[in-house]
């Protein structure tokens, strides 16, 4: 026999007029196979019958909780027993046998003498809740035998007996208690679910029946969230229970929550497809409630892919296969953004279906399929009858340059077979096709696109940025030298601020792509930006010996120019292997120069005076320098020689 107490003293106290320890509650009914006879055993040892253990428990608790009835009865026959003592928890010995169905001792101590069946524990459940929420349904009819019971006693979420029931399917209880004059079947818990609400969300099929039947049950009450039991059942796919709801008698069948959903929405969004097909059959759905237009059913359906509910909505009478949300998007719009193909197909197969149709940011549904690289969505699309390839959303951008902007080369290509498509479209912030590629690096698309007829490889937008100068100032050589290969291709436009693509390339230290566009004839090395600063400049101050190397390599570069600031290359230098660098080219220059100008001074050529005076430095390097700088005197020369 299981101990019936926790935990206790084991001397509890000592037996009057003896020096014996008197045994305590803690060991009552711990041994033995005669139940009673050990518990008249020990109290006549003088246990305390109202002595608590640990969890706050006496002995009546444990007999109550496992059902000993000749245990219950031999302690509810000792003087000064105390029946509604509360463990920690506020669980009676009521409680305890009302939850774990106890029948007999629930009789047993329903007779004792002063016994109080209200007593709640610490979330405010009588024995009348607990025994409804665990469905025993004996126990409930004995409770529901007291006189005075309150049978609307909420608990500490506000849930009442029969709301607890009703969750949990306990048809029977549920059908007692609806039995109860009095009864309040509408009654909502803190959610604002009521009996019928919690039934219906959790399919309990016949609790649903007991409660429809019930006078004065509201059937289309909501929770606060606006749903119905119509609606919650729809959600959750309970076909059985929604099958009844629809029999009931004044049901709102369109009822939409506070997210703008009907019934018809929240199965179609689930993919409910035997919950959508008893809501179509419906006499007075409607298949295009979209109240503050925000989620019509098809289009529920539509975006999460659920092809048979589609199939289901499009044969429908009056389905309107354009509905819109509050965001202007149709079902093929989200069908094709969230790359559900089977579900475009059914729908591009619908009589009226607009493919042009355009959301409220003006994209239709090729440009969502482009935009998100959906190739089999975007071909579907494209081979659609009447699609218009080229149109354009708010911002300026069509499908060409969606497709673009994500680097889909097959995209792309199926578009440049399209007549008429507009390659060099620009949108608000001035990007092209042929801008998006050059900048992310997709020399595949650059290559396509620059073969496109009437391809503009110079457009930019209003900050004057070209193809060339984003692949310049991203270091991308693959698509710098498509670009430059390109007929009509000036490698010395500006931007707004006079950055040029080499101005770009010094700055972030791209090596190749200054290489390469060094190569350009034609190149300005020296082209200064609205501050002053040189390609040189930008090298220089940024660190990029390898750039700066490059540069000074390059015919005409303008070593000893200064900025808006007056600074020349070497003073905006910010290490020292660049300041040494800059230093040693200053030094041949102003070395050379001297010579040259001394020598033309005296009468000499210019020619003849530089080629002397670079074959009187005696380094090689320094050269090597001076015969490009004879090579290019005017540019060169810090002071042109005077004539002589």
């Amino acid at each position: 026999m299981g101990n019936l107490l926790s935990a206790g003293s084991v001397s509890g106290g000592r037996s009057a007029g003896s020096g014996r320890a008197r045994p305590s509650a803690e060991w009552m009914l711990s041994c033995g196979d005669d139940v009673e006879e050990e518990v008249r055993r020990l109290l006549e040892a003088g246990v305390d019958v109202n002595e608590s253990g640990s969890g706050g428990r006496v002995p009546l608790h444990r007999a109550a909780r496992d059902g000993l009835v000749g245990a219950v009865k031999v302690l509810l026959g000792v003087p000064g027993i105390e029946v509604n003592l509360a463990d920690k928890d506020g669980w009676t010995p009521l409680s305890l046998a009302s939850s774990e169905g106890q029948a007999e001792v629930v009789s047993l101590l329903l007779t004792a003498p002063g016994i109080n069946v209200s007593l709640a524990d610490v979330v405010r459940r009588t024995p009348l809740s607990v025994a409804s929420y665990k469905g025993h349904s004996e126990v409930v009819s004995l409770l529901l035998g007291v006189p005075g019971m309150d049978i609307n006693v909420v608990d500490i979420d506000g849930r009442t007996p029969l709301y607890l029931a009703s969750s949990s399917g306990h048809s029977e209880v549920v059908s007692l208690l609806l039995g109860m004059p009095g009864i309040d079947v509408n009654r909502a818990d803190k959610l604002g679910l009521n009996p019928l609400n919690c039934a219906a969300s959790q399919g309990h099929y016949q609790a649903v029946v007991h409660l429809l039947r019930a006078p004065g049950i509201s059937i289309n009450v909501t929770d606060k969230v606006g749903r119905t039991p119509l609606s919650v059942a729809s959600y959750k796919g309970h076909a059985e229970v929604v099958s009844l709801l629809l029999r009931a008698p004044g049901m709102d069948i369109n009822v939409v929550d506070v997210d703008g959903r009907t019934p018809l929405s929240l199965a179609s969004c689930m993919g409910h497809s035997r919950v959508v097909s008893l809501l179509l059959g419906a006499p007075g759905i409607d298949t295009n409630l979209t109240r503050n237009d925000r989620w019509p059913p098809l289009s529920a359906a539509s975006s999460e892919g659920h092809s048979e509910v589609v199939s289901l909505l499009l044969t429908a009478p009056g389905i309107d296969v354009n509905v819109a949300d509050k965001y202007g998007r149709t079902p093929l719009i989200l069908a094709s953004r969230d790359g559900h193909s089977e579900v475009v197909s059914l729908l591009l197969g619908a009589p009226g279906i607009d493919v042009n149709r355009a959301d409220n940011f003006g994209d239709i549904p090729l440009m969502c399929a482009a935009g998100e690289g959906l190739f089999e969505i975007f071909s579907q699309l494209l081979s659609a009858p009447g699609i218009d390839a080229d149109l354009k959303n708010i911002h300026g951008r069509t499908p060409l340059w969606k497709a673009s902007s994500v680097g889909h080369a097959e995209m792309v290509s199926q578009l440049l077979g399209v007549p008429g498509i507009d390659v060099n479209v620009i949108d608000k912030d001035g990007w092209t096709p042929l801008s998006l590629a050059s900048s992310r690096g997709h020399p595949k698309l650059v290559s396509l696109l620059l073969g496109a007829p009437g391809i503009n490889v110079n457009l930019a937008g209003k900050d004057g940025r070209t193809p060339l100068y984003r692949a310049s100032n991203n270091g991308r050589s693959e698509d710098v030298s498509l670009l430059l290969g390109a007929p009509g291709i000036d490698a010395n436009l500006a931007d707004e601020h006079g950055h040029t693509p080499l101005c770009c390339a010094c700055s972030g230290g791209h090596s190749e792509v200054v290489s390469l566009l060094l190569g350009v004839p034609g190149i300005d090395v020296n082209r200064a930006d609205k501050d002053g600063q040189t390609p040189l400049h930008w090298a220089s101050s940024r660190g990029h010996l390898k750039v700066a190397t490059a540069l000074l390599g390059a015919p005409g570069v303008g070593v000893l120019r200064k900025n808006k600031e007056g600074q020349s290359a070497l003073e905006v230098a910010r290490n020292q292997d660049m300041v040494r660098l800059l230093e040693e080219v200053v030094l041949v220059k102003q070395t050379f120069g001297a010579l040259v100008l001394a020598l033309a001074h005296c009468g000499m050529p210019r020619s003849e005076a530089a080629n002397l005076a670079m074959h009187g430095l005696r380094d090689d390097g320094a050269r090597m320098m001076a015969k490009r700088m004879r090579d290019t005197w005017p540019l060169e020369m810090h002071h042109p020689p005077t004539k002589g």
